[in-house]
């Protein structure tokens, strides 16, 4: 499980990106990463 609760918002284009590829290699098959209601994956599809 990874948590980044209201994270991402602060982050620039670049950085989220990053964090994103970040918390794909720490997630397990199955696991799950919980963002805050303002955080958005539609850059992240995949």
């Amino acid at each position: 499980m990874v948590c980044c609760r209201n994270l991402l918002i602060y982050l620039g284009a670049a950085l989220q990106d990053r964090a994103m590829s970040l918390f794909h290699y720490a997630l397990r098959p199955g696991g799950f990463l919980f963002l805050g209601i303002s955080e958005t994956l539609s850059r992240h599809a995949e």
